[in-house]
């Protein structure tokens, strides 16, 4: 199952960002480990956020190493 969510995340970042960078990929593991609903409501948000403004919510989130 976690591979499963490894990918969907992964390939929600990259339909979003386009290429997966270090930056984007160092981050999926720290997502992975939230809460079902935390990474729900914050991939349900990724739509409309830009690159800077997902940085920001990782932020509140405290899962950014900024």
């Amino acid at each position: 199952i976690q591979q499963g969510q490894r990918l969907a995340v992964e390939k929600l970042l990259q339909f979003k960002f386009g290429e997966l960078d270090e930056e984007l990929l160092g981050i999926v593991d720290s997502l992975l480990i939230l809460p079902s609903q935390q990474l729900q409501e914050l991939l349900l948000q990724l739509s409309r956020l830009s690159r800077s403004d997902f940085w920001q919510l990782l932020v509140e989130f405290k899962l950014s190493r900024l």
